[in-house]
């Protein structure tokens, strides 16, 4: 799901002539609906990022995998809507899993897929997971959320490191 960010000039015509609209109150609506979007249809609870631009969901409530670009294209070629959401930042892509189960150690998981695939595990508490959000082009779905069903943490990283191996014996 994309939302255009609107610019208020093109409502004025649809508004009394002597009513305006503040960009910032049209970027603020289009991203509490997209806030209500992610709580209601995906099940992610979100925050606003320090200077309010921008739609965050916590570390602990989420794992996100940044990978390169080109990793995560062969993941996603591979597994398709199994990898779930996937976005990227123009520079990495992000996976969104469900967070890893109790009996795994998520510091030392953490070094290893980034000494062993260079992925590193964005999953410490108070750590923010930026998300695409209205009005900021820096960040955008490559694969939207599709329910409120997350993949676990283990499906993610096992895909991950069974075509990063494959890989690397080519």
């Amino acid at each position: 799901m994309s939302t255009t960010l609107v610019s208020p000039k093109a409502i004025a015509p649809l508004l009394n002539p002597d009513q305006s609209i503040a960009p910032d109150l049209v970027r603020d609506r289009l991203i509490d609906d997209r806030a209500k979007v992610y709580l209601d249809t995906f099940g992610l609870c979100t925050v606003r990022t320090q200077n309010g631009t921008a739609l965050a969901v916590p570390a602990g409530q989420v794992v996100g995998l940044m990978t390169s670009r080109t990793l995560a294209r062969k993941i996603h070629a591979e597994l398709r809507e199994q990898c779930g959401p996937m976005f990227t930042d123009h520079r990495t892509c992000i996976f969104l899993t469900q967070c890893p189960s109790s009996d795994i150690d998520i510091a030392e998981t953490t070094v290893e897929l980034y000494r062993s695939y260079e992925v590193m595990a964005l999953a410490y508490p108070g750590l923010l997971i930026r998300l695409p959000t209205p009005g900021s082009s820096d960040r955008c779905w490559i694969q939207t959320p599709t329910d409120d069903q997350l993949p676990t943490f283990a499906q993610v990283v096992l895909a991950l490191a069974e075509i990063a191996q494959r890989e690397e014996r080519r």
